[in-house]
């Protein structure tokens, strides 16, 4: 019989600390995860061509605020390019990178002035020529504040150039991005740099 007891006194101790630890785990507060995963509800994108999009696409998944990239192109006149019809010239697309990334993190402006730092965005070239090439310097803009994001950036930048260089970006609307094939995306992290 003491046994018996022994066992039951055990139990309900058990079950007593259980419920106590119950209670005090619904009294505190739930822990705050919005930082360690972006809300997906308040991602922005941005479009940026310049150049190559391999190294773009590197340069900007190394930045905090950035969810997610996609090397493609933009800015033709033709449905579902591939890399080979790009290159030529003819479909007017450039190469680029869509960056999905959270405001609350990183601004558009912030992303804009990234880009300016990550690629060659001047030339004596005349634009007439650059404006069909695929790997043209462009800004693909959504709305009219990205707009007038890049057109502030690029007045700033322009006012410093010298030589008989000008600034060679182009502010274009954002329209249908295509996905580039898979071996393109990542493909510098795909080779280990």
């Amino acid at each position: 019989m003491m046994r018996f007891r022994n066992v039951i006194s055990v139990f309900v101790v058990l079950v007593t600390a259980v419920l106590l630890l119950g209670y005090v785990a619904f009294l505190q507060p739930e822990a705050d995860t919005s930082r360690a995963k972006p809300d997906s509800t308040r991602n922005d994108r941005a479009i940026f061509a310049g150049g190559c999009f391999w190294g773009l696409q590197a340069a900007f998944d190394e930045l905090p605020g950035v969810v997610r990239t996609r090397a493609g192109y933009t800015g033709g006149h033709s449905s579902n390019p591939n890399y080979e019809d790009v290159v030529t010239g003819q479909t007017g697309h450039a190469e680029a990178v869509e960056v999905t990334f959270d405001p609350g993190q990183i601004s558009y402006e912030q992303l804009v002035r990234y880009f300016f730092a990550h690629h060659r965005y001047e030339s004596n070239e005349p634009d007439s020529k650059y404006q069909m090439r695929p790997y043209r310097s462009e800004i693909f803009v959504h709305d009219a504040s990205q707009r007038a994001t890049a057109e502030k950036i690029i007045a700033e930048l322009s006012a410093h150039v010298a030589n008989g260089r000008h600034v060679t970006t182009l502010i274009g609307d954002a329209g249908r991005f295509w996905e580039a094939e898979v071996y393109h995306q990542k493909y510098l992290a795909q080779c280990g740099r």
